[in-house]
C-alpha cells in the first residue's frame, strides 16, 4: 500500500511539470498589421513571429506598419493564432506593407 502511495505521488508530480501558466514576458514587435482567421482579430507578424494584438486600444489600422511592445498573455482567446499580447504600447512607422496578409514563413 505504501509503495502504491508513492508511486501514485510521483506520477502527479511528473504529469505537473509544464503545466503552470507560462509567465508573463516583454516583448518587442515591428511588422504589418492585418485581419486574423478569426473576426475581430488583428495580428502583426515580427519576423518569424505572429502577436495577437486584438487588444490594442487605440486599434492600428490594418495594412499599416507599426512597432511596440507588448506583454505575453497565456490564458484563452478566442483569436486561433498567434501570441496574445496584452498592455500594447505601439506607434505607426514609415515601413511600407504589401497589400495582402503576409505568408506564414
Amino acid at each position: 500500500m505504501r509503495r502504491t502511495s508513492w508511486t501514485l505521488a510521483a506520477a502527479a508530480a511528473v504529469s505537473m511539470v509544464g503545466t503552470a501558466a507560462a509567465e508573463p514576458r516583454q516583448v518587442q514587435f515591428a511588422g504589418c498589421v492585418y485581419r486574423g482567421t478569426e473576426g475581430g482579430c488583428l495580428m502583426v507578424r515580427s519576423g518569424t513571429r505572429v502577436y495577437d494584438i486584438s487588444t490594442a486600444k487605440p486599434r492600428p489600422n490594418v495594412g499599416r506598419a507599426i512597432a511596440g511592445s507588448g506583454w505575453t498573455f497565456a490564458g484563452p482567446t478566442t483569436c486561433m493564432e498567434g501570441t496574445r499580447l496584452v498592455k500594447i504600447r505601439w506607434h505607426y512607422t514609415r515601413r511600407l506593407c504589401p497589400l495582402r496578409k503576409p505568408e506564414a514563413s
